[in-house]
């Protein structure tokens, strides 16, 4: 049970349709506290709710249009749908990432609360550590043999929007014109159909439905190489590729003549940067760039970087990184380049392509990864954290105590030994002490 969630979601106000409060509400007595999310069925829900299971499958479908829930669709090893894990939006993700709080209940004027939430402006940072926590939660659901996950955010949710550049409300250009997406879908009727959105050009929403194929990337348009950019995206190199990364015969990454059916052609929703690569020839590794495939020769380079800068300086400039992090970063991309067939051409012109939040998410990785030796350059932790970072509670973080324990390993590994001794403590041997 997440305390915080439910206490939240008893404020909330859903006019003349208490039953939607009451799923959401059973749900969030259900979650856990870390990622407020649980796998758990409509049925179940239903049962709880003391109402019909098609009652509360409506239920659940409102409150992930209105941007309450956002549903992650899991996969078995054989490519089996399997039960999907629902999340709770609030104020611990800003609300999805919308920044906009829910409706409210309104007391009585003697009852009302001291504490009220209100707007707040989603910075790039913001959206980068909501999308890392999106990511993990999507990889604990594991992944195939062949390294593509098991898990994605369904269309529409805000989850997607979050991690996806043509996810609902995010900004495209299409035709050469900035729009904005309103509607997506992959069906048709009840039959699955190329991925396709409508668009509002400022001047409200068209009719007309539009392929993502045909769609662009905005922060990726004014770097040269449109291909190059779309490693970001998490999308597999194909020849020739449409210029969204969404190929039409397999809407939202699901390839049905794939060995276990979910083969991510396009990004999945939660699909970003440290996604598992796939294995390819020494021979696709090698192969030199192709004239018009939007991959240019060091000779023929046109960087948009400050002149002479080198790839490192680059890094460093855009984000806080040391020199020592900066070459592990560049080496870890150009090795993800190199292992799916994809040139590089100038190394300074293919880091400048990519995105501020796939660079400071790889950045973070690369952190964490390193964490028990230290980040160089900076200092050592000298004694534990006042309050959790996690649950803002003080240490030792009585949340915490109660966590799974790969739950608590997984925080022990992000903040190490020194900043949460309480951790190391539990997860300690029992013969350490000995």
């Amino acid at each position: 049970m997440s305390v915080e969630a439910y206490a939240y979601v008893r404020r909330l106000s859903f006019g003349k349709i208490p039953g939607r409060k009451l799923i959401l509400a059973n749900l969030a007595d259900t979650v856990d506290n870390d990622t407020k999310s649980w796998a758990i069925k409509p049925d179940t829900l239903a049962a709880d709710s003391e109402m019909e299971t098609r009652q509360a499958q409506n239920h659940l479908k409102a409150l992930t249009d209105t941007g309450y829930l956002s549903v992650l669709e899991c996969f078995n090893e054989q490519g089996k749908q399997t039960v999907s894990r629902l999340r709770i939006h609030g104020p611990w993700d800003l609300w999805g990432g919308t920044g906009r709080p829910f409706p409210e209940t309104e007391r009585p004027k003697k009852d009302r609360r001291l504490d009220s939430y209100t707007a707040r402006e989603v910075t790039a940072e913001d959206r980068a550590e909501l999308r890392r926590r999106l990511q993990e939660l999507a990889d604990r659901e594991g992944f195939f043999k062949d390294g593509l996950p098991r898990a994605r955010w369904r269309l529409g949710s805000r989850a997607h929007s979050l991690v996806c550049w043509y996810g609902l409300g995010n900004t495209v250009v299409h035709a050469g014109k900035k729009a904005t997406v309103v509607e997506l879908t992959d069906r048709e009727g009840k039959k699955k159909a190329p991925l396709r959105v409508r668009l509002d050009y400022g001047n409200g929403p068209t009719t007309a439905w539009v392929g993502v194929d045909d769609l662009t990337d905005p922060t990726v348009i004014s770097a040269t190489p449109s291909e190059e950019n779309r490693i970001s995206e998490g999308v597999q190199p194909s020849a020739p590729s449409p210029v969204g990364g969404v190929q039409p015969s397999a809407p939202h990454g699901v390839q049905p003549s794939a060995p276990h059916g979910v083969q991510p052609s396009a990004p999945l929703p939660h699909q970003s940067l440290s996604a598992p690569r796939h294995q390819v020839s020494q021979e696709a590794a090698k192969a030199p760039a192709r004239a018009g495939s939007g991959w240019v020769d060091e000779e023929e380079e046109k960087p948009s970087a400050k002149n002479g800068e080198t790839a490192a300086e680059i890094v460093m400039r855009r984000t806080d990184a040391t020199k020592e992090e900066a070459e592990k970063l560049i080496e870890s991309l150009l090795e993800h380049a190199r292992r799916r067939g994809r040139p590089v051409g100038s190394p300074s012109s293919y880091i400048n392509g990519f995105r501020l939040e796939d660079l400071t998410y790889r950045l973070g990785e690369i952190r964490r990864e390193r964490a028990p030796q230290g980040r160089a350059g900076t200092s050592e932790p000298t004694g534990p954290d006042a309050v959790c970072a996690e649950h803002r509670e003080p240490l030792d973080c009585p949340v915490c105590a109660f966590l799974h324990p790969r739950m608590a390993q997984l925080l022990l590994n992000r903040f190490g030994p020194v900043r949460r001794p309480d951790l190391a403590a539990r997860l300690a041997p029992a013969d350490a002490s000995s």
